[in-house]
């Protein structure tokens, strides 16, 4: 049994959609529970949730907002299932992923985690744009037994948040709050759980996720990566990861900063230049030639970074 854990704020039409994509799944019930704790919203989400009649669903309705850090932990905090998935409001399972999780269970034993790419989609076309973590392996599934080898590989997945599916007993909360305002709680939860059993990485997605819609929180002035290093660094230390791996995450995390850079370039110079010297004060950026050269770059280029770096990955595919 798979208990889907959704923290929801202020998404009620979002969070119908994530749920139906759930018990539109056959025989669900025998299959996945739904636990759904909602952060004190005003839109009615509490009266929907009130007037819901489905089976395996629980609803929790926090008295005060606690946060999205504060009500992701809570939904770890409230689990009772031997495996959870946590699931942002407002993405979708596939159709017949409980097929998929089904024979995962019977093809892997010792499972800590379970995870695969995502399809990214347009609401409201629903074109699929592309396919997050799409790159990663071969064609087949696969199985990490090695935990350096399975964080280097499957660590940042987890900045992503849906579809993150973890052993309920390997998940460690004792030392979370020290991440208070990363943002990504689940990161630090996914890195320790990686490192205490299998990790399965599937080859095809069973999430869809919306691209990005309105939200009800904003990115930090150095969109959180200072508290994704901290959890990076902590999570290696604390589980005796080879430091050249350590290093290789924090490559991989440094290898999407055009994307940050590239989107506050695109609002005004005076915000691109901001948040190049927000991220100076991390050591990491701030050591990095890779950064260096890709604010340089599209400091000359702009908006053409991005498009002749389109062309040479089609290109190269």
């Amino acid at each position: 049994m798979i208990e889907i854990l959704i923290p929801t704020f202020n998404r009620k039409n979002f969070l119908k959609k994530c749920i139906q994509s759930i018990t539109c799944q056959k025989n669900y019930e025998n299959f996945f529970k739904i636990l759904v704790i909602d952060n004190c919203s005003n839109d009615g989400t509490d009266l929907f949730l009130k007037n819901l009649k489905i089976n395996n669903l629980k609803f929790i309705i926090n008295d005060k907002n606690l946060g999205v850090e504060a009500n992701i932990i809570n939904c770890l905090k409230k689990c009772s299932e031997e495996f959870v998935m946590i699931m942002s409001d407002d993405d979708l399972l596939c159709k017949n992923s409980i097929n998929v999780l089904k024979k995962t269970f019977h093809d892997f034993k010792d499972i800590s985690t379970i995870s695969s790419p995502s399809f990214i989609f347009k609401d409201k076309t629903k074109e699929i744009l592309n396919i997050f973590y799409e790159k990663r392996f071969s064609s087949e599934s696969k199985i990490f037994y090695e935990k350096n080898y399975a964080l280097k590989n499957l660590l940042l997945r987890a900045t992503f948040m849906s579809g993150l599916i973890i052993k309920k007993t390997n998940i460690d909360l004792s030392n979370i709050y020290k991440h208070n305002n990363s943002y990504y709680p689940q990161l630090y939860v996914w890195g320790n759980a990686i490192c205490k059993g299998n990790n399965i990485f599937l080859k095809k997605p069973f999430i869809f996720a919306r691209e990005e819609n309105k939200k009800n929180w904003d990115y930090d002035k150095n969109y959180f990566n200072s508290g994704v290093m901290n959890i990076i660094n902590d999570i290696c230390i604390h589980n005796n990861i080879k430091n050249k791996i350590r290093k290789k995450i924090i490559f991989q995390r440094i290898k999407v900063s055009y994307n940050f850079l590239l989107n506050e370039k695109r609002k005004s110079f005076k915000n691109f230049i901001k948040v190049f010297f927000n991220h100076l004060q991390i050591k990491e950026y701030r050591q990095s030639v890779l950064f260096h050269i890709y604010f340089f770059l599209i400091l000359l280029f702009g908006e053409k970074f991005y498009l002749i770096g389109k062309f040479i990955k089609n290109k190269i595919k």
